[in-house]
């Protein structure tokens, strides 16, 4: 039997009064429907309408899976909700409280991931919480390691966001800036600052919201790491990076499909039988008949951990590390702990990496990393990345001295790589995120289909 998924869960709130946001909102629903198997709660606020389990006002929470609900009806859920007479009617206080409650309550699943507090608000009315509320909120966050989205704001990216860690900085709050502050406003930027969360306006709020997560984010992997035969460190690697995923669009078969058929690749014209057919390789101009055994292609392994080697980090070029995952290895709080704690430090001190061998699923073939020391963080850790080996380096890498360049420099081309540089002032791109941190535009085009067409 397989492993269960894992997903994430949340509280998903929306301020009606903010009403423009309203068709990203969708896209985000959107994504939830066609692209994971997360369970979020949707909580209107500034609304008339007082429903709730605590009784508080202005605020009216639905009790089904958002992910299970139509575009259509959650559009119409919006829309037909009556907008609160006063102005100041956004409670931050309250939408928080009751948020924390259905979180604790309404998810016991085992097999969760993270926890998110997302809210889609311009927080332009509403008064700010008080500065003992506001740290009970802060530690409350970050106890139970939540993940905070506030998308809508009108926020200015002093500098491009080029990835996770951006978001652990100091220099984080001194990036976001308010272009209309108002107070409520403020206390959010600090709470998001303190907590890592994420606070931006609609567009990039929106790319941030699918993409971003920080460490904690995925679930540890627990098998310890092993030197030679005798230590065994307890370590938890955690993935922070991997490459895109995109939403999988699957076609629908209409009527009865008919049987595949075979031919001659020398003469089409010339039926074969699935009967006569034979699985097999082609090697050096000679045919390797293969089993249809599903067990040939697996390997007798279990899951391992084993650093293989340790080699100085030149020998490592950046080139080689063209893996599709990164990770986090973090030692277990034990009495190996210190152990782990100078390995980082005596490696990082002789500028060296750990070459390591990993078995994520028993039955498959090892992947190699390189374990890049970290030595100036707390706690100590290893960045992991991963390398190819053996066939998949296809040419020989040689690096050198580059020779003075002799043609001409295309300033067609130069130009146009300067206009498409974020980090550029005078450049045409204005979106301050890397491309690494955007959603795939196939995506986009295809949630922007989906709502266009469902309501």
């Amino acid at each position: 039997m397989p492993a269960p998924v894992k997903h994430d869960i949340g509280i998903v709130v929306f301020d009606v009064r903010s009403s423009h946001l309203l068709e990203d909102f969708l896209k985000f629903v959107s994504w939830q429907q066609l692209n994971t198997k997360d369970q979020h709660l949707l909580m209107l606020a500034n609304v008339k309408q007082c429903k709730n389990s605590k009784r508080l006002p202005n605020l009216l929470m639905f009790p089904n899976n958002l992910a299970k609900m139509k575009l259509k009806e959650v559009k119409d859920c919006i829309e037909d909700a009556l907008v609160a007479d006063e102005e100041n009617t956004l409670n931050l206080g309250h939408i928080f409280r009751l948020a924390f409650h259905h979180l604790k309550t309404d998810f016991q699943d085992p097999i969760v991931v993270t926890k998110q507090i997302i809210i889609f608000s311009e927080l332009l009315s509403g008064e700010p919480v008080e500065e003992g509320l506001l740290q009970m909120i802060t530690d409350r966050i970050l106890k139970e390691e939540i993940y905070l989205y506030i998308v809508g704001p009108r926020v200015n990216f002093l500098m491009p966001v080029k990835g996770p860690d951006y978001f652990c900085e100091d220099t984080y709050k001194d990036n976001i800036g308010l272009m209309v502050p108002t107070p409520i406003q403020e206390q959010m930027k600090t709470l998001v600052c303190n907590v890592s969360g994420v606070m931006a306006e609609v567009d990039v709020g929106l790319h941030l919201l699918l993409t971003y997560r920080r460490t904690g984010g995925s679930q540890p992997w627990k098998v310890p790491l092993t030197i030679g035969t005798k230590i065994q460190i307890p370590v938890k690697t955690s993935k922070v990076y991997r490459t895109d995923v995109n939403i999988q669009v699957k076609k629908e078969m209409i009527g009865e499909r008919e049987p595949d058929s075979f031919a001659l690749a020398e003469d089409i014209t010339i039926p074969v039988d699935h009967e006569d057919i034979v699985r097999g390789l082609s090697i050096c101009n000679n045919f390797v008949a293969i089993e249809n055994d599903s067990t040939f292609f697996k390997s007798n392994t279990e899951p391992t951990f084993d650093i293989i080697c340790f080699t100085p980090s030149e020998n490592v070029p950046i080139a080689f590390m063209s893996g599709q995952e990164s990770f986090v290895v973090l030692a277990e709080k034990n009495e190996k702990e210190p152990f782990f704690n100078a390995l980082v430090t005596c490696l990082a001190s002789q500028k060296k990496y750990a070459i390591a061998s990993r078995v994520y699923i028993r039955q498959t073939q090892p992947k190699y990393f390189a374990l890049i020391p970290l030595d100036d963080v707390t706690p100590k850790r290893f960045m992991m990345t991963e390398i190819c080996a053996g066939e998949e380096i296809k040419d020989s890498i040689k690096f050198r001295s580059p020779s003075a360049p002799v043609a001409e420099v295309d300033t067609v081309i130069k130009d146009f790589v300067k206009s498409v540089d974020v980090m550029n002032p005078d450049g045409k791109v204005k979106k301050p995120l890397h491309p690494t941190m955007m959603v795939n535009w196939k995506d986009v085009k295809l949630l922007e289909m989906t709502v266009e067409e469902c309501v």
